[in-house]
């Protein structure tokens, strides 16, 4: 019989897993097992609330105090939203300042708002890191209620709403409308005409003559792609 001690080899495997499904900044689940959690919720006939925020003016956070106070935010931020946790909501990160919520239960919209509305003020009173006081907006981008085919399909649908809250100034949260899906659709096909557009040469500069009505005389022109 031979006999080999494994522990060490358990001990690192378990710590890859941790590496893999957790942030080692905040402790947050990662972006894929944060989209798996979802799957996991949708599998079992659930029609999970998934919210996505971001912060407003992390950037300057960084630049004017330093990445290590940035990190420190963003570590306090993770510990303000576990506050609003329990053994069915999961706490994601999407990738730098990027948060995620997942509520198992369906939110009606009323219902929704309140609660971004609690995210909001938890994530935006100022921070107080060393000598430095933090002040940072958050705009949040919600979806509930709507029949969702995948984890990945739901996350996406709330990122949409937050692309819309980032549209408004101050601290803001939209909630997923089926014409936000439709509006993206529409831009990017039209992007997509115009690259095509010019490929063809349907696009070509014309000059418009700014004339002075009072005397007729010419005063300059306009430039005008058509």
């Amino acid at each position: 019989v031979t006999v080999w001690d494994v522990t060490d080899r358990h001990r690192h495997q378990a710590h890859l897993d941790q590496l893999a499904t957790f942030d080692q900044l905040t402790g947050a689940l990662r972006r894929q097992p944060f989209i798996d959690a979802i799957d996991k919720c949708i599998s079992h006939g659930e029609e999970p609330t998934i919210m996505a925020m971001n912060f407003h003016r992390f950037k300057t956070v960084n630049l004017t105090l330093g990445r290590d106070v940035g990190d420190e935010m963003l570590r306090e931020a993770h510990q303000r939203l576990e506050l609003f946790a329990n053994d069915n909501v999961r706490i994601g990160r999407l990738g730098g300042d990027g948060f995620a919520v997942l509520l198992p239960q369906r939110m009606d919209h009323k219902s929704t708002k309140v609660f971004c509305e609690k995210v909001i003020e938890s994530l935006t009173t100022p921070y107080s890191i060393g000598p430095a006081t933090i002040h940072v907006g958050l705009r949040v981008g919600a979806v509930s209620g709507v029949k969702q085919t995948s984890g990945l399909n739901a996350l996406s649908c709330a990122e949409l709403a937050l692309d819309e809250a980032r549209k408004i100034q101050g601290n803001t949260c939209m909630v997923y409308e089926d014409f936000f899906a439709e509006r993206q659709e529409f831009l990017r096909q039209v992007e997509a005409d115009l690259w095509g557009a010019v490929d063809r040469g349907e696009i070509w500069l014309a000059y418009q003559p700014q004339v002075d009505l009072k005397n007729d005389s010419l005063q300059g022109a306009e430039a005008l792609v058509r």
